[in-house]
């Protein structure tokens, strides 16, 4: 019997109450199909992982004699899965680490250890067919081996041939994980047809998506479940304007019960699809405006506002509650460029709720050819970096005015988004206006000096505790 651990990580587990990723259940689902494997999963959370929770890490994998560990490269767990595999060598029995995810075509092979390999494609592929050739010959698997890191000639297809569907409690009871009754992770394909220059969805060199009849079987497993929330991680939900209204069919007809998150591209919605978004039971749709303003370049925005405007419209008239999303530190944005599209959002558009991101530079993106291009002459748009891979100064913003686009962005939508549930709560029947926002937010915006990138999300909620204070004690006077 060959012993297969996969760390599985987690993070904002209040939000996402769950600690077991799509990735780790996909490829324990592939690997529990084949014969004479045991798959152990491991979870990771991301949020708070110390000292002693790293010796209990070891402690758990010694526990189950773990021959094989697969160990995930993230843009955001990169640091931490660096810091487990060096402990992993030292603390435990563990013979080989195989690395995969995202982030590991980018990972630099000098800092490889003795047994280790790395992953490039489809994990599910790779993992299985490694894991086959190590039952047969332990020893006939070389280190480091190349012919073993490109999987790309694999379509999805491939990864599931043989492979039991996700949560099924045949599977749940296999892997000893739980109920999942509460909330999980879905996909219904990889990849995304737009060209977005932010997007880690690019690192893809395909699109593919999982066959129907699959998916159903999938989604008769969440309904059975009785989970009460999923979120689809899709850019788009099901790739395709038809597959996504099918799959919405879907959940209403095997899982009803299942609040569902989703992301939508604005322009794919017709009458077809609005009934199906009515009939199914949403909790969120999500959909990504990103900015609005015209000097960020088009292959890195990628939207219309025309596009935008009709198909809002078509919202509004069917009272269908929307998310908008925008992102801060695009290249090519600016604090004056950030606050039109504040405006534009809040007053015109006018989603349901509003959120603005710090962009995160992801490894393998066109955006991401940008980095340290400052030097070169050549270069009309640049963008740098910090530790964490987001976006701290570029062509067109130095770090402070991104900090002051930043604690802005965080101080407007949070205002924004507690009026939004008075709304729907019905307890007022208007949101402020863009000025008025800013003019009651304004305390907040004149003392940042001293705030630094990693303050602003704490800065921002205390201050606005006060802010919010006010504006209700004006509301009732």
């Amino acid at each position: 019997m060959l012993v297969v651990g996969i760390i599985s990580y987690y993070c904002r587990f209040d939000e996402f109450p769950v600690r077991y990723s799509l990735g780790s259940l996909r490829l324990a689902a592939k690997l529990s199909s084949i014969e004479n494997i045991s798959v152990s999963l491991f979870p990771v959370n991301c949020d708070h992982f110390g000292e002693g929770d790293v010796l209990q890490l070891m402690d758990d994998i010694n526990a189950k004699n773990i021959d094989i560990l697969g160990l995930p490269l993230y843009s955001w767990t990169v640091e931490i899965s660096i810091m487990i595999r060096r402990m992993i060598k030292k603390h435990t029995t563990v013979k080989r680490i195989v690395l995969g995810g995202p982030s590991a075509i980018n990972y630099n092979p000098d800092e490889w250890l003795a047994d280790e390999h790395i992953i490039v494609g489809e994990g599910e592929i790779f993992l299985a067919e490694y894991c086959q050739k190590t039952l047969s010959d332990y020893f006939a698997v070389p280190h480091r081996n190349k012919d073993y890191s490109e999987c790309e000639n694999y379509s999805i297809s491939d990864v599931f041939d043989d492979t039991r569907p996700l949560y099924s409690t045949e599977m749940i009871d296999k892997l000893k994980i739980g109920k999942l009754d509460d909330f999980v992770w879905y996909e219904t394909m990889r990849g995304c047809m737009y060209r977005c220059a932010y997007c880690g969805h690019k690192s893809r060199s395909d699109v593919s998506g999982f066959s129907l009849m699959f998916l159903e079987e999938e989604i008769k497993n969440i309904g059975s479940l009785k989970t009460k929330r999923v979120f689809i991680v899709d850019p788009i939900l099901g790739g395709t304007k038809d597959r996504g209204k099918e799959i919405l069919r879907l959940f209403t007809k095997y899982a009803p019960d299942t609040a569902i998150t989703f992301y939508l591209r604005l322009e794919t919605l017709d009458d077809e699809y609005i009934e199906a978004i009515k009939e199914a039971n949403v909790y969120e749709m999500r959909i990504g405006i990103q900015t609005l303003n015209k000097n960020v370049p088009q292959f890195i925005r990628n939207n219309s506002l025309e596009k935008i405007n009709k198909a809002v419209k078509i919202l509004k008239e069917h009272k269908i509650p929307w998310r908008a999303e925008l992102i801060v530190g695009l290249p090519g944005d600016t604090i004056e460029g950030f606050m039109y599209t504040l405006k534009c959002v809040s007053d015109e558009i006018k989603p349901t709720f509003l959120y603005a991101y710090h962009l995160s530079i992801i490894d393998g993106t066109p955006i991401s050819e940008l980095v340290n291009k400052k030097s070169e002459a050549s270069s009309k748009l640049w963008i740098n970096k910090d530790a964490k891979n987001r976006a701290s100064s570029c062509t067109t913003y130095s770090c402070e005015e991104l900090k002051k686009m930043l604690i802005i962005g965080n101080a407007f939508t949070s205002f924004y988004n507690r009026n939004a549930y008075r709304m729907v709560r019905g307890t007022v029947n208007a949101s402020p206006s863009f000025d008025e926002i800013l003019e009651i937010i304004k305390p907040v915006i004149e003392n940042i000096d001293y705030v630094s990138m990693d303050e602003i999300d704490g800065y921002t909620y205390v201050e606005l505790e006060s802010m919010w204070n006010k504006y209700e004690f004006r509301l009732n006077s």
